[in-house]
């Protein structure tokens, strides 16, 4: 519930990060993508009772044609009190990085959606695998940096930094991808 005195909050969410994939030899990954953006401006008052979900981050490819996970959804909904609002606030997690031979498509960032009047921002897709690469970028989110390759060619998959980000590829045989990152709710409080 907001402090006494509340008359608004400003919350920001963020869908959880997809997690990559890896494999080995001529087939490819593609980066798993970002997570969704809301950020929603509501009338409150001290007698509002709100339910929160973090996203989860997606889960990393384990071993050779090791697939990665989903992120999971931030969602923010209205329980009880106050001014009520729909529909909840939800950012949705990344997709997870995908495994393929020849070019494929890339992967799908998180979509936000929630109540009329408040900003709602796609997560950046993963990029697509090529023949002339191994592995490929993964997804920002508005507070988050998709993983990145350390060089082109560089077959390990990386983390990506802040929150909702998506991990690039990986493609090193018994390796494995990694887990993308975590979303988040950050809520601002006006008297």
């Amino acid at each position: 519930s907001p402090d006494a005195g509340v008359t608004k909050l400003v919350i920001e969410a963020v869908g959880g990060g997809g997690g990559s994939s890896n494999t080995g030899g001529s087939k490819g990954v593609t980066g798993a993508a970002g997570g969704g953006y809301a950020r929603v401006s509501l009338a409150v008052t001290s007698a509002t009772v709100i339910n929160i979900q973090i996203g989860t981050a997606g889960a990393a490819g384990v071993g050779s044609e090791g697939v990665g996970q989903d992120g999971g959804a931030t969602t923010v909904t209205y329980v009880s009190g106050g001014s009520s609002f729909t529909p909840a606030i939800s950012a949705n997690g990344g997709e997870k990085g995908t495994i393929a031979s020849g070019v494929q498509p890339t992967t799908d960032g998180g979509t936000a959606t929630g109540p009329t009047g408040g900003l709602y921002i796609q997560g950046e897709r993963g990029a697509a695998w090529c023949a002339n690469d191994s592995n490929q970028w993964g997804g920002g989110s508005m507070l988050g940096t998709g993983g990145r390759p350390l060089s082109t060619g560089d077959p390990r998959a990386q983390l990506g930094t802040g929150y909702g980000a998506g991990a690039s590829g990986g493609n090193e045989g018994t390796g494995e991808g990694d887990p993308g990152t975590q979303g988040v709710v950050i809520i601002y409080e006006y008297k």
